[in-house]
């Protein structure tokens, strides 16, 4: 079978044209029309007759724009905060993050394979976002756990939750989402995958 779909990429790559007649655009040029269902392929592609979807869409995305580079994860974020003590507590004590310290006195919260490394404002670290601020982040975070204890825990640490249970498209899927605030009113989402 996967001999199959690599000879059907090479296969688009080398013809530019899909089976149904339908012009693969130039590969310079951004597709910025006919998308479907949040597919980075534009709708109406086919492979034999057959619409093309999940992992044939990709792959004949693959073939049409083959990527120079290709991003596997996001490994950490920063925010700049007003207070770095009141973060790490906040982050800490009631989202079970661990506070990290590296190079020096610089701290960070850790979680899953993921960090954030935080600022003090006015004392930022080079190189820098153009205009940190507190206050500025919209997070979503992914709960390990069903989100009727996330709320119960919050509830518990007198933290007050501005909406939800509501439901929101995350990044592989439907989400259930509550939003809480920070210790910088930061927007923090968090969610579990219906």
């Amino acid at each position: 079978m996967f001999f199959i779909f690599r000879s059907l990429k090479t296969a688009i790559r080398r013809s530019r044209v899909l089976q149904v007649g339908r012009q693969i655009p130039d590969a310079t040029k951004p597709v910025t029309t006919g998308f479907c269902e949040g597919s980075a392929v534009p709708w109406g592609w086919s492979v034999a007759g057959q619409p093309a979807c999940g992992t044939m869409r990709r792959w004949l995305w693959e073939a049409c724009y083959p990527a120079r580079m290709r991003i596997d994860r996001l490994d950490h974020l920063v925010l700049t905060v007003a207070d770095i003590r009141a973060t790490v507590d906040f982050y800490t004590r009631v989202l079970g993050m661990q506070e990290v310290v590296f190079r020096g006195d610089r701290r960070a919260l850790a979680f899953g394979h993921s960090k954030i490394n935080l600022h003090q404002r006015g004392k930022e670290f080079e190189p820098k976002a153009a205009h940190p601020t507190p206050g500025s982040a919209d997070l979503c975070l992914i709960s390990a756990n069903p989100l009727d204890e996330v709320t119960a825990a919050l509830s518990d640490h007198g933290v007050s939750i501005e909406e939800g249970p509501i439901e929101r498209t995350g990044a592989i899927g439907p989400i259930l989402s509550i939003y809480v605030r920070d210790p910088d009113a930061n927007l923090v989402e968090i969610s579990t995958y219906l």
